[in-house]
């Protein structure tokens, strides 16, 4: 049984290999094993690690910085309509000296914040997150809240691959600028990358800050030239309308710039 659950283990979440496909190679090898016996070792596997996952959800609330974040997905379920939306949401530590990370994965059928508030009860610290309205409920004397510089920065690539691409090459562009501020930010975080805490803050006080200003003026600057509903104007106006949670990485050393370990990606969705 345990090499069953060691092969399904490899390929669906080492190579992430669909059970509909992973039943489709183990035929070619003229192995018949259907996909709801492959399910069921995976229900069988979720069960037995149970524990395992209990107690890191545990440790994972005594860390001082918790990074979240939730995607969507279909799902058949009894009782559901047909590839109803559900979500998958995902928590784990932060914090450039966490040390081992803690990754968790916790299904939900809905959107809704009280899913997050549950699951990290008794959290006290930083929560970096994007700006999902469903979050900030979270936020009090005990947990604040810290924002993800990917999230504001893919709002604006994706404005930038909205225009025709002739337009695209033009580096004097609205999007191509911000970019380009933001270019600027992420290389300062790589060179202080492998830096101790407190020089990281210092560095990031002197360095940051004035490129994090920089880019706030150009965003007061040219919100009221864009419109409300095109995708440069959504750009701009969601990263004023989060700016106090997405310059709060620079007060403290040991927060990221986002919840994909500096890379620029959103890591959710996951």
């Amino acid at each position: 049984m345990y090499f069953s659950y060691s092969i399904i283990g490899k390929l669906q979440f080492m190579n992430s290999l669909p059970l509909y496909r992973q039943e489709t190679i183990f035929k070619r090898l003229s192995i018949d094993l259907s996909r709801t016996t492959l399910s069921n070792w995976v229900l069988t596997s979720a069960e037995l690690l149970a524990p395992f996952y209990d107690r890191l959800h545990q440790l994972l609330i005594l860390q001082k910085i918790i990074q979240a974040d939730e995607t969507p997905l279909n799902v058949i379920q009894d009782g559901r309509e047909t590839k109803s939306k559900s979500y998958m949401w995902l928590y784990q530590s932060g914090g450039h000296e966490s040390g081992q990370p803690i990754v968790l994965y916790d299904y939900q059928a809905t959107r809704a914040g009280a899913h997050a508030a549950s699951f990290l009860l008794g959290f006290s610290g930083h929560l970096q997150v994007d700006g999902y309205a469903g979050y900030h409920a979270l936020a009090s004397d005990n947990c604040t809240l810290v924002g993800c510089m990917a999230h504001a920065r893919r709002k604006f690539d994706e404005a930038l691959n909205a225009l025709p691409k002739t337009s695209r090459k033009d580096k004097m562009g609205v999007a191509q600028t911000a970019l380009r501020k933001f270019t600027r930010l992420y290389a300062l975080e790589k060179q202080f990358k492998d830096l101790t805490i407190d020089q990281r803050y210092l560095l990031r006080q002197e360095k940051s800050k004035p490129l994090l200003e920089d880019l706030n003026q150009w965003c007061d600057d040219n919100v009221t030239r864009t419109a409300k509903d095109s995708s440069i104007g959504k750009a701009i106006r969601y990263t004023i309308n989060q700016w106090d949670s997405l310059v709060r990485y620079i007060e403290d050393g040991n927060l990221q710039v986002d919840n994909a370990d500096g890379g620029g990606q959103q890591s959710g969705a996951v």
